[in-house]
C-alpha cells in the first residue's frame, strides 16, 4: 500500500469513519512500516494534547517561559534546530550543515540563544501585564444550589464550593434546570448562571459561555475589559448588567444598563448594545432582532428568569382547559382546569373563575420544590381581579385560594398559599427550625382587597427577611390576633397555624405537593374556592429586590405584546 493511501486511511481513522476492512489494511500497513507508524503515533499524540492548549496569548507565554527558562528545556531545543539544519533538502543531498561542520556549530548554538533571548524580551510587557492580573483574586464561586460542578481542564468533575477560586481552563457547570451558581470577580463584578449553563475562564478576564443562561453584573476594571464569548459571538465589556442566552443555534443578550460590543462571528459583523437594547446572533440569525433606545428597557421575560423564575403562567391561551407554564425552565408545570364550565376565557390573560373548580396537575411540582428547598428563598407574584372583598372573610383558618403548594390528601402539611382573607392578601408559609415545622401567617391591611386588577409580590430571603407588594408599594404585614386565638381554643399544643417566628427553611416541605390555582386540591370537605380573574402567576426560587418588584409592576400584562415585549424600568 502506497504511503498516501495509508495516510488516508489514518485521517478516517482519525474521524472516526473507518470500516473493518480499511482498519485491517491500515493495522497491516502500519505493521510494515514502522518509521511511518512512529510518525502518525506521534501525530495522534499531538490531536489528543490540542484540546489541553492554553486559548489565550498570556497562558501559553506563561507555560512557554516557564518550560524554557530549565537548562534542559533549553537544551532541547538547541538540539532540535540543530537537527532540523542537518536533514537532508528533497533533490540536494547532504545539508549544508553536513558539509562544513566546524563553521556551522558555534552559529547554530548563538542562533537557539538569541532565540531564547528575543522571545523573552519581545514578551516581557505581556508577561509583567499577566502578572499584575494574577495579584488580583480571581474568580470566586460565592452561592450554590442543586447540582454545581467544576470541571477541569482534563474533564473531571468535582463539586463546587462556596469560596472556591475558579482556576484558567476550569468550567463552572449547573446541571439542572433547578441548580443556579454565583461568581465574583475583582472591580464588584457578580456572574450568575442558571440552570444548565457552562461558563469556562479562559484567562482572568476572557470567559467563554458554553450553554445555557448568564447573568452578569460587571464592574470596571483599570487598563483591562471583560470578555465573554459564545459559539456564536464576542461580548466586549466595559462596565455594564446584561444577560446572555446560548443555544445550541443563537446567542441573545439583552442590555440593563452600560454598553457592550457585540461581534457576530459568523459574518464578523458588530454592533454596540446600550441600555436598553438587546440583539440576537447565530448562524440563522445575524445581527437579528437589534433594538435600541436611550431610556432603560428590557423585557419581563428576560427580568424574571435573571430573577430566579420557575414557573410561569400568563394565561394568555384564551380557550380551552390547559394552562401552560412558560417560564422555559425545565419541564413545563402544565395546569388543567378540572371544571372547564366552571370558568371562562373572556380575553387571552384574563381568566375568570366564576364558581368552585380547581386549576392544578396531578404530578408533584419537583422541578419548584426542589429549586427552592435548595435556595431557601420564596418569591411569588401575581396579577388577579377579586370578584369581591367578601370571599374568604368567615372563617378566620379559611382564606380563599389564589395558588397553593399542598400534598395530596394525608400526604402532609403544605408548603405555601397565597389566598384571599376578606378585604385583605394573605401569606401562609411553612417554615422549619429548632421549635419545630410551624406555618408562619401575614398578611396585608384591612381593605386593601380592591375589585381591580392588583399586582401582589410576596418575596422572603434565606435570612428570613419577608416583604409584601401591593401594585408595587411596599405593605405592613398585620398579625391575625383572631386567628391565633382560634388556633389557641383548637389546640393549645398545636404545632401548625400559629403566627411565628420567620427563621428557618423549607426542608419540611412535602415532595409530593403539586400546585394549584383558584382552590385547594385536596379534598371536596376542604375546599377553599377563589372567584375572580387569573392575568399572570410566577413564582421564584430568589428573593425580588424593590427595584425588580417596582420594574414588574411597571411592565404591567398584556397578552397582545407577546414575551418579548418591552417596558420602560422605573
Amino acid at each position: 500500500m502506497r504511503r498516501q493511501q495509508t495516510e488516508r486511511l489514518w485521517d478516517k481513522f482519525l474521524e472516526g469513519d473507518l470500516t473493518a476492512e480499511e482498519d485491517k489494511a491500515l493495522t497491516s500497513a502500519l505493521e510494515r512500516d514502522p518509521a511511518l507508524r512512529e510518525e502518525l503515533l506521534d501525530e495522534l499524540e499531538l490531536a489528543n494534547l490540542l484540546p489541553h492548549v492554553p486559548t489565550s496569548t498570556e497562558e501559553f507565554v506563561r507555560s512557554f517561559r516557564a518550560r524554557l527558562s530549565a537548562p534542559a528545556e533549553q537544551a532541547k531545543m538547541v538540539r532540535g534546530v540543530r537537527a532540523r539544519l542537518h536533514e537532508k533538502t528533497p533533490g540536494r543531498g547532504a545539508s549544508a550543515i553536513a558539509r562544513r561542520p566546524a563553521a556551522w556549530g558555534w552559529g547554530i548554538t548563538a542562533l537557539a540563544a538569541s532565540i531564547l533571548l528575543l522571545f523573552g524580551w519581545v514578551l516581557q510587557d505581556r508577561l509583567s501585564d499577566f502578572s499584575r492580573l494574577d495579584a488580583q483574586p480571581p474568580l470566586v464561586v460565592q452561592r450554590v444550589a442543586g447540582q454545581a460542578v467544576v470541571v477541569s481542564a482534563y474533564g473531571a468533575r468535582s463539586p463546587a464550593r462556596p469560596m472556591q477560586p475558579l482556576q484558567p481552563g476550569q468550567t463552572l457547570a449547573t446541571d439542572g434546570a433547578n441548580s443556579w451558581a454565583s461568581l465574583t470577580a475583582p472591580g464588584t463584578t457578580v456572574l450568575d448562571l442558571s440552570g444548565d449553563t457552562a461558563l469556562r475562564l479562559q484567562a482572568p478576564t476572557t470567559l467563554l459561555l458554553e450553554r445555557g443562561t448568564l447573568s452578569a453584573d460587571v464592574g470596571k476594571l483599570p487598563d483591562r475589559t471583560w470578555t465573554f464569548n459564545t459559539p456564536h459571538a464576542e461580548i466586549l465589556v466595559l462596565g455594564t448588567r446584561f444577560s446572555v442566552h446560548v443555544t445550541e443555534q443563537t446567542t441573545r443578550v439583552e442590555m440593563e444598563r452600560g454598553q457592550v460590543r457585540v461581534r457576530d462571528l459568523a459574518t464578523n459583523r458588530s454592533a454596540v448594545l446600550t441600555e436598553g437594547s438587546y440583539a440576537v446572533l447565530g448562524a440563522h440569525v445575524h445581527m437579528g432582532g437589534l433594538a435600541s433606545s436611550r431610556e432603560t428597557y428590557t423585557t419581563p421575560l428576560a427580568l424574571r428568569r435573571r430573577s430566579g423564575l420557575q414557573v410561569l403562567y400568563e394565561f394568555c391561551e384564551g380557550s380551552g382547559p390547559i394552562v401552560h407554564d412558560v417560564a422555559g425552565v425545565g419541564l413545563p408545570l402544565n395546569l388543567r382546569v378540572q371544571d372547564p364550565s366552571a370558568v371562562a376565557w373572556r380575553a387571552p390573560g384574563r381568566l375568570a373563575t366564576e364558581r368552585s373548580t380547581v386549576i392544578t396537575v396531578k404530578r408533584p411540582a419537583s422541578k419548584l420544590i426542589e429549586a427552592c428547598t435548595a435556595s431557601d428563598e420564596l418569591s411569588i407574584e401575581a396579577w388577579v381581579t377579586p370578584a369581591n372583598t367578601t370571599q374568604g372573610a368567615v372563617l378566620p383558618n379559611a382564606p380563599m385560594r389564589i395558588l397553593t403548594l399542598i400534598p395530596p390528601p394525608h400526604g402532609g402539611g403544605g408548603a405555601f398559599d397565597l389566598g384571599q382573607h376578606g378585604s385583605r392578601y394573605e401569606i401562609r408559609l411553612r417554615l422549619s427550625n429548632e421549635a419545630g415545622s410551624k406555618m408562619i401567617v401575614r398578611g396585608t391591611p384591612r381593605g386593601t382587597v380592591q375589585t381591580a386588577r392588583t399586582h401582589i409580590v410576596f418575596t422572603r430571603d434565606a435570612g428570613g427577611r419577608t416583604q409584601m407588594y401591593l401594585n408595587g408599594q411596599e405593605q405592613p404585614f398585620h398579625w391575625f390576633e383572631e386567628y391565633a386565638k382560634w388556633v389557641k381554643q383548637r389546640d393549645k399544643n398545636s404545632s401548625g397555624l400559629e403566627p411565628v417566628r420567620n427563621d428557618g427553611t423549607f426542608a419540611d416541605w412535602s415532595r409530593n405537593a403539586v400546585l394549584a390555582l383558584a382552590n385547594s386540591p385536596n379534598r371536596p370537605d376542604h375546599e377553599r374556592p377563589w372567584l375572580g380573574e387569573l392575568h399572570l402567576i410566577a413564582i421564584y426560587n430568589r428573593f425580588l429586590t424593590p427595584e425588580t418588584v417596582a420594574r414588574l409592576y411597571n411592565a404591567g400584562v398584556d397578552c397582545s405584546a407577546g414575551q418579548e415585549q418591552a417596558f420602560k424600568a422605573p
